[in-house]
C-alpha cells in the first residue's frame, strides 16, 4: 500500500513540474501554446489513468469496469477540447494576419498620400512667400487664408512610426511642418492671426520642437505632442489645447491665459512664471512639475493631478482646485484666497506660510480632518480660522480668518 501511495505522490509532484515547466515556455510551445496546451493536458490524464490503472488494479489483482468508462469519458473530453482549443488557435492566428494585412495596406497609402501631399506644402508655402514678400505689410490675402485652411483640414492624422516605437495616438508630421514654415516666412501678425483662426493643427507632431516666443494665441492644437518642446515665453492665450501632451515640456514665463488645458498632460515639465490666469486645466496632469511664481488666478484645476508637484509662491486666488490630487505638493507660499478646495487632497503636503483666507471647503471638519494629513502649515488652523457658511453657494463653508 505505501508503495502505491508513493507513486501517487510522485505522479502529483510530476504533473506539477510538468506545467511549471510549461509556464516558462519552452521554445518548442511557446509558438501556439493554446494549442499545445489542451494537447498536452489530454494526453497527461490518460497517461494518469493508464498508469494508476497498471499499477494499482495489476498489484493488487482486481479490474475495474468503471476504469474503462471513465477513460473512455476521459478521452472524448480531452479531443474535444483538443480541438476546440485548435479551431480558437486558428481563429486567433487569421485574424492576426488580417490585421498585419491592413496594416501594411495603411502604411503604403499613409506613405503615397505623404507623396502627394508634400509637393503641395511646398507650392503653397513658394506662393505664400511670394505674396507677403511683394506686401510692404507683409499681409496674407483671404483666398490665401482660405487655402491654407482647407489645407490643414486634408492633414489627416495617422499613425506614426519614429524607429522602433509606434505612437498610438494619430498625429500629423505634416501640419507640425507647415505651422513651423508659417513661423518662419515672419508674416503679419494680424495675417497670422487670422490663419490660426481658421486653420486646424491639432494631433500635431511637435515633439522637441523650437517654438519659444511665438504668438500662438487662439491657435487650435488639440491632441498635438507637445513633449520636450522648447515653450519659454510661448503665448497660448485662448487656445485649445485639449489632451495636448506637454511633458517634459520647458514653458518658463508661457502665457496660457484663457487657454483649453482640458485633460492634458504637462508631468515633469517646468513652467515657472508662467501665467495661467482663467485657463480650464480640468483633468490634467501636472505631477512632478515646477511652477514657481505661477499665476492660476480664477482657474480651474477641477480632477487634477498635482502630487510633487512644486507650487512655491504661486497664485491660486479665487481658482478651483475642486478634487484636486495634491498629495506630497509644495504649497510653500502660495495663495489660496477665495479658492476652492474642497475634496482637495494635502496629505504630506507642505502648505506652510500658504494664504487660505476664505478658502472654501465642503465638510464642516475640515478642520479637524486636516490634523490627520500630515501636512506642513495647517497645524493651528483652529487658531486661525473660523468655519462660517458660505454665502454665494459655491461651497458650504469658508475659512474666515479671526480677527
Amino acid at each position: 500500500m505505501k508503495g502505491k501511495w508513493n507513486l501517487l505522490i510522485g505522479l502529483i509532484l510530476g504533473a506539477i513540474l510538468g506545467w511549471m515547466l510549461f509556464y516558462l515556455r519552452f521554445p518548442a510551445i511557446k509558438i501556439h501554446h493554446q494549442f499545445w496546451a489542451g494537447l498536452v493536458f489530454g494526453v497527461s490524464i490518460i497517461s494518469l489513468l493508464q498508469v494508476i490503472r497498471t499499477n494499482w488494479y495489476k498489484s493488487s489483482g482486481k479490474r475495474s469496469k468503471w476504469f474503462w468508462f471513465l477513460s473512455l469519458i476521459a478521452g472524448i473530453v480531452a479531443l474535444i477540447w483538443v480541438l476546440e482549443l485548435r479551431s480558437v488557435e486558428e481563429k486567433i492566428t487569421l485574424e492576426k494576419e488580417h490585421y498585419e494585412r491592413l496594416e501594411d495596406i495603411a502604411r503604403g497609402e499613409n506613405a503615397e498620400r505623404i507623396q502627394s501631399l508634400t509637393p503641395l506644402i511646398a507650392q503653397l508655402i513658394d506662393q505664400l512667400d511670394r505674396d507677403i514678400s511683394a506686401d510692404p505689410e507683409r499681409r496674407v490675402g483671404d483666398a490665401m487664408v482660405k487655402r491654407i485652411a482647407e489645407l490643414t483640414r486634408s492633414l489627416k492624422p495617422r499613425i506614426v512610426e519614429k524607429g522602433s516605437v509606434v505612437f498610438n495616438n494619430p498625429l500629423s508630421p505634416e501640419r507640425a511642418q507647415l505651422l513651423h514654415a508659417l513661423i518662419a516666412l515672419e508674416m503679419s501678425p494680424e495675417s497670422f492671426d487670422q490663419i490660426k483662426k481658421v486653420a486646424h493643427f491639432g494631433h500635431s507632431d511637435l515633439i522637441d520642437a523650437d517654438l519659444s516666443g511665438v504668438d500662438l494665441s487662439g491657435i487650435d492644437l488639440h491632441e498635438a505632442k507637445l513633449n520636450g518642446a522648447n515653450l519659454i515665453g510661448t503665448n497660448f492665450t485662448g487656445a485649445s489645447l485639449q489632451g495636448c501632451e506637454l511633458q517634459r515640456a520647458e514653458m518658463d514665463s508661457a502665457v496660457f491665459q484663457h487657454a483649453d488645458l482640458k485633460r492634458s498632460n504637462m508631468s515633469w515639465s517646468n513652467a515657472n512664471g508662467a501665467v495661467f490666469i482663467g485657463a480650464n486645466m480640468d483633468g490634467a496632469d501636472l505631477s512632478s512639475a515646477k511652477f514657481r511664481m505661477t499665476n492660476f488666478q480664477e482657474s480651474s484645476l477641477q480632477w487634477t493631478t498635482v502630487a510633487n508637484a512644486i507650487f512655491e509662491d504661486s497664485d491660486f486666488s479665487n481658482a478651483n482646485l475642486k478634487g484636486a490630487n495634491g498629495r506630497r505638493a509644495n504649497f510653500r507660499g502660495v495663495n489660496l484666497t477665495h479658492s476652492n478646495i474642497s475634496r482637495t487632497d494635502f496629505k504630506e503636503a507642505d502648505l506652510s506660510e500658504a494664504k487660505l483666507d476664505y478658502a472654501g471647503v465642503k465638510e464642516e471638519t475640515w478642520m479637524r480632518n486636516s490634523l490627520e494629513w500630515n501636512a506642513e502649515g495647517l497645524d493651528e488652523l483652529g487658531a486661525r480660522f473660523n468655519l462660517v457658511k458660505d454665502s454665494t453657494g459655491v461651497v458650504k463653508f469658508r475659512l474666515e480668518p479671526n480677527q
